[in-house]
Formats: C-alpha cells, structure tokens, sequence
C-alpha cells in the first residue's frame, strides 16, 4: 500500500475539521429549533408563556413596562415601546427610548403583528378582547399587574426579569429603590401617624379614593398622612369637597404635567385656590402646595422611589436640612 503524504494527510485533516465544525453548527441550530423549552413564565392572568430562548424582539404597552424594560435591557431588545417614554413630564427613560425604533399609540392588533415580535407585555387594564386578539394571532402576550404598592413594584420588577430570560437583572434596580427608602428612614426615623403632615392628592375631578394605590404607598415611606388613609370603603370613587374639607389636610399634592398644555402647575394651583370651598382647610389657608413630577408621582417602576424622596424632602424640609449639615 502506497505511504500517504504528509500533504494530503493535511488536507483530509481539514476536511474533517470543517466537517466537525459544519456539524457542531447544525446541532447548535437544532437546539434552537427544537421544542425543548429553556424556561416558563405565568403572567397575571395564570397564561403559561413558553421560551426556547430569551425574546429579542419585545413590544411593551404601557410606561410603566417601557421603563421597566428599558432598565433590564438592552433597547436594540425591545422593538416598540409607547408614546408617553417619549415625554420628559411622564418618563425616566427618554433617552433610552430613542434607540427604540417604534411607538403604540392606538395599540392597533394589526400594527403589532405587522412588527413580528416574539413577545408582547400588556398591561392588565387593556380591553380583553384586544388582549385575545393578540392571543389569537399567535402572539405571545404577557399580562402586566398593575402593581398598587412599592412593594409590588418590586415584585414585578423580578417578574418582568424573569419573562425576559435575565432574573439577576432585576438586583440592581430593587437596589436603587431600597438606597432611596432607606435615605429617608435614616432622615426621618419613625413619626408617629398623629404628628405626620396630613396631604391631599388633588388630581382634575379632586381626591380620589381607591382602597389601595401607589399615592398611598409613596406617603406610607414618606411619613405623611395620605387623607384617604380615614376612609373605608371597598371601592373606588371622587370624593367631595364636603369629605375633603372634614378630614382638612395640611397640604395638596400635585402632581407636574402639562399633558394638554392646560394643567401647568400654576394653573392647578390657582384652580385650587379659587375654589372656596377648600378655604377652611390649613392646606388652603397656608397655600400649601406638594409638587412632584409626574414621572415620579405617577410612576410604577424603580423611580416610584424618587417619589419617596421628594414627598418627604417637601413634607418635612427643617428635617432634611438638619441632615445635610
């Protein structure tokens, strides 16, 4: 048998290698195709998600997820988000938003679909027929709890990592939260409910009452007296003037955003005060106005916490003074 050159014993070698390597990336293909699931989410409406790898190509329908999203990842991730990340007043993430290439507006069924995203995050008070539509067209739809507490902000900030295929992700933004509740505790310590400021949330209709709600918890870290706190009743509803006079809060609360170009901060403050029938108030008497940005009063994610912040700053300003020196 003629000896095989060292040549050609070279160039089979390199058929081989190339061979392997044709193969290993055929497998590699084959895993990524193949039904085996890397990992399974439930979203708020106990629907099962799914995922052989982690999306790539997200469409989020509220602020609250845009932000969310926005902080746990990547934008070039995330393939549409809303209008309102756009808008300064409304959203802590306008500079992350402009790498995102599309807005929902009308959340037309059509419009997402045409964008082929693999997966979609609603919130959980769009209409449900919109929701089945997306459903139906074979999306994979991700219902999003509107959270009513900090604490359920947390909550779903490790949820929504977890859909996205990145739980350790949500570690820092828990953090970010916790270093700005804890700034205020030390400033603050504990003031006994008697001796905490009494505020009112005076939004276009007046203070409105929910059982539980974000506004609420934000006063609850910053040790003001949210008035609704003396009302109970298992549903939501405005209360009168004659109910927020009663309960005499010390200060309004309102919240910074020119949504219309007709409720600028000054206009709702003068809107306020000429409303005599808030004039027995201390709030009215002493034009005791809380203004925070509607990014972070109105906030459902890491900055809620910001809210904290300012709510107690404002609320009790000799406190922080003291601190800083």
């Amino acid at each position: 048998m003629k000896a095989l050159s060292p040549r050609y014993l070279f160039s089979l070698l390199m058929v081989l290698l190339i061979c392997l390597v044709v193969s290993g990336c055929g497998s590699s293909d084959q895993d990524q195709t193949s039904g085996k699931v890397a990992y399974t989410v439930t979203d708020s409406q106990g629907y099962k998600l799914e995922f052989k790898a982690k999306p790539t190509r997200i469409v989020s329908l509220s602020i609250s997820t845009d932000e969310i999203l926005l902080d746990l990842l990547p934008a070039k991730d995330i393939i549409a988000v809303t209008k309102y990340a756009d808008d300064p007043a409304i959203s802590n993430v306008v500079e992350k938003a402009k790498q995102v290439p599309n807005r929902i507006e009308n959340s037309s069924a059509e419009r997402i679909l045409g964008l082929q995203p693999d997966l979609v995050v609603v919130p959980d008070f769009m209409k449900p027929e919109m929701i089945q539509s997306l459903r139906d067209m074979g999306l994979k739809v991700y219902v999003y709890k509107t959270p009513a507490t900090i604490d359920e902000v947390k909550t779903n900030i490790k949820d929504l990592a977890k859909l996205v295929g990145e739980p350790s992700r949500a570690a820092p933004l828990i953090a970010y939260m916790d270093e700005r509740l804890n700034k205020v505790k030390e400033v603050l310590g504990t003031i006994p409910e008697k001796d905490q400021k009494r505020v009112a949330f005076m939004q276009n209709q007046g203070v409105y009452y929910s059982p539980q709600s974000s506004f609420r918890s934000i006063c609850n870290y910053a040790q003001v007296y949210d008035i609704t706190n003396a009302v109970h009743e298992d549903h939501n509803f405005t209360m009168s003037s004659e109910e927020v006079i009663k309960l005499n809060p010390q200060a309004f609360v309102i919240a910074k955003w020119n949504y219309d170009g007709k409720h600028s901060e000054q206009d709702q403050i003068n809107n306020i005060m000429s409303n005599k029938a808030f004039q027995d108030t201390v709030a009215w008497q002493h034009k005791d106005f809380i203004v925070i940005p509607a990014s972070k009063l109105l906030a459902l994610s890491p900055y809620i916490a910001d809210a904290v912040v300012l709510m107690a700053e404002k609320a009790y300003p000799d406190k922080f003074k003291t601190n800083s020196k």
